[in-house]
């Protein structure tokens, strides 16, 4: 009997530890004292909305968010109202990406229904019956099919959520 390709558990590790590893919030301290970590989210503001946390618990969407060494201002997307806080009141800075999500999606999703389809494939060919298909070929439509189906389901998670970029302020760097 062939070896299998992969043997279930260590396969199923190694899915978990990519799903693991892998993730679509990236967290950035700022020091946003400085003219330098401020000119990071005023560079990703001038091309993406944001959505700005207060001190206080606020959430607010901001467009032309700009962040200067005393004041934050930007544009409510939704009013058009003209809004400002301290910068040292801002507790964090999000911006959304769809299409980086979409991608880091479809990515970890190829990897991970690639990993589940080669186990499985490895229990098919332990077991001989691969059908009018050689064990290889076998081995090769399941896991390339488990691929494709991961890529695709995670490509429209990772559109949903988007790839996240979070802001925020390095304590006692003021």
């Amino acid at each position: 009997m062939p070896a299998p390709l992969l043997r279930p558990a260590p396969a199923g590790l190694l899915v978990f530890a990519v799903c693991a590893l892998a993730g679509c919030t990236h967290i950035q301290p700022a020091p946003l004292a400085s003219a330098g970590g401020r000119s990071d989210v005023n560079d990703r503001a001038r091309t993406a909305d944001a959505t700005v946390v207060l001190a206080d618990g606020e959430r607010a969407r901001a467009r032309a968010l700009h962040l200067a060494p005393d004041l934050a201002t930007w544009t409510d997307p939704q009013t058009g109202a003209a809004r400002s806080a301290p910068t040292a009141d801002l507790l964090s800075v999000r911006f959304v990406d769809r299409a980086r999500g979409g991608a880091e999606g479809a990515g970890l999703g190829l990897l991970a229904g690639a990993g589940v389809g080669l186990a499985l494939s490895a229990l098919v060919v332990a077991s001989g019956d691969t059908g009018p298909l050689e064990p290889a070929e076998g081995a090769a439509l399941i896991t390339s099919a488990f691929g494709l189906i991961g890529a695709g389901v995670g490509a429209v998670g990772g559109l949903d959520r988007g790839s996240q970029a979070v802001y925020r302020p390095v304590p006692g760097a003021d």
